[in-house]
């Protein structure tokens, strides 16, 4: 027993490795399979958003989606062999894809162009092993800017009127799904629906604000309260849930602490 304990006791006192930081290279291999991942993930789920294509399902659509089976080919290969050229070939792909769809596409996807762009150009003109440090801060400036744009965009009479303000409707849905009923007074539950779109204005623009910031614990309060706010869209009961605008989101926040 005494020689068990000493055992112990030494193994606590030993120094324990320090795990080694991933690569610029494996960060990059490890965001283009992310990216690859989540893609297919979105459009699967967003089949309108192909060319040619009027349904959510691929064996539905009216004609053969070209630009989906394209994809395919060049997200399969980007899970194998990420390479630099597959990856920009496969966001340029992706970009060209919206662009013909324009302006029967979501908001968010102009948005998802302008980052692909951005990282496009670091991909074709940084060696692989510098794509990542170069590219996380003009990323990170892109997506705070989104999100404050989209708390200052909502500042409008239709979305600060509670009455029909998505806003109440989200907060609405998640209270009668998941509060024990009972457990709220009426008055706060009224008083959550009534402040609700200014709720979203500032909890959006928070985000964005932090994430722009240089000091590294704000940053990761801001990827904490993105999560927050996307898990919330994400578990709204339907129709209201939008869980691959999310995706969309959570995707790209891979650059702000890599």
């Amino acid at each position: 027993a005494r020689l068990w304990r000493g055992a112990l006791k030494a193994r606590r006192m030993a120094p324990s490795k320090a795990v080694p930081h991933p690569s610029q290279l494996d960060l990059l291999r490890a965001y283009a399979r992310l990216w690859a991942v989540t893609e297919f993930v979105i459009i699967y789920g967003n089949m309108f958003l192909v060319p040619g294509c009027e349904s959510f399902f691929p064996s539905e659509c009216v004609e053969t989606p070209v630009w989906f089976w394209a994809q395919c080919v060049l997200w399969l290969a980007i899970l194998a062999v990420p390479s630099r050229l597959l990856v920009s070939l496969s966001m340029l792909v992706r970009v060209s894809m919206f662009v013909v769809q324009s302006p029967m596409i979501w908001e968010s996807c102009h948005w998802a162009n302008a980052l692909e762009l951005a990282c496009v150009v670091t991909l074709l003109l940084c060696p692989a092993t510098a794509v990542v440090d170069q590219t996380k801060d003009l990323v990170r400036t892109m997506i705070s800017l989104f999100y404050i744009g989209a708390g200052f965009w909502k500042m409008n009479t239709s979305f600060l009127d509670p009455t029909v303000s998505c806003g109440t409707i989200y907060i609405a849905s998640l209270l009668a799904t998941f509060a024990p009923e009972g457990l709220l007074p009426p008055w706060l539950v009224t008083a959550a629906l009534g402040s609700a779109p200014w709720m979203t204005i500032i909890g959006e623009m928070s985000i964005g604000v932090l994430l722009l910031l240089p000091s590294r614990p704000m940053r990761r309060a801001g990827f904490v309260l993105s999560n927050m706010l996307h898990y919330a869209i994400c578990i709204t009961p339907h129709p209201n849930a939008v869980p691959l605008f999310g995706v969309f989101c959570y995707t790209r926040l891979f650059f702000v602490m890599p």
